[in-house]
């Protein structure tokens, strides 16, 4: 409610009301309550549409909320304030942001976010058209590259965990011969059999896990 205030005009106080005739439905939702207490007004002829936005507006106000809590949330917040400072042509503005985000994103193992952070710089050094900027991006190019192989690495890891986790859940009240030779497959594979494949905390994280 305090969301729509602040970023809803006009109609803004209708979907509100909206939000207040489908959250007082305890059971299951009627949409035959919600036309009788929009009877009369235009708004009704519209309920699909209606619906749908207000769907919109609760995700964008949850996703203000996770921004301010949520490391990943805030992560992406930055990444786009640091896109626009790219295309507003302010690189000395949005090198500050890159080198205050890659901290965070660094100390919570977050590589998909670095990958970005690693696009907008070599996109920003590219643009300066000098020597030195030519050396520096190829620096940047390999960082970048081997980030790439961390986020790939990570990943393989996190896929055969959930794999696992899926196999262990169904495993607890239906054991079968099938999922006794998915765990094995899994356990045979290269990755989950040499610990030194696994490159970084957070592959180690997901093979211990496994």
């Amino acid at each position: 409610k305090k969301f729509s205030k602040r970023h809803i005009l006009g109609e803004g106080n209708k979907y509100v009301k909206l939000f207040d005739v489908i959250d007082k439905q305890e059971k299951k939702y009627d949409e035959s309550k919600v036309k009788e207490s929009f009877k009369g007004d235009r708004f009704v002829n519209q309920i699909l549409v209606a619906k749908n936005y207000l769907s919109e507006i609760i995700l964008r106000s949850l996703s203000d909320q996770y921004s301010e809590k949520e490391i990943d949330f805030t992560l992406f917040e930055q990444l786009k304030k640091i896109r626009i400072l790219i295309d507003k042509n302010l690189p000395g503005s949005a090198l500050k942001q890159i080198r205050k985000t890659k901290k965070l994103a660094e100390e919570n193992f977050n590589y998909s976010a670095l990958n970005y952070l690693y696009e907008f710089e070599c996109l920003i050094t590219a643009r300066k058209y000098t020597i030195e900027a030519y050396k520096e991006l190829k620096e940047l190019v390999n960082i970048k590259n081997e980030n790439l192989n961390q986020l790939s690495n990570t990943s393989q890891y996190k896929s055969y965990n959930l794999i696992l986790n899926l196999i262990s859940a169904r495993w607890s009240y239906s054991k079968n011969k099938d999922d006794l030779k998915a765990i094995k497959e899994i356990l045979e594979i290269p990755l989950i059999k040499n610990e030194d494949l696994a490159k970084g905390f957070s592959s180690k994280y997901e093979l211990y896990g496994i």
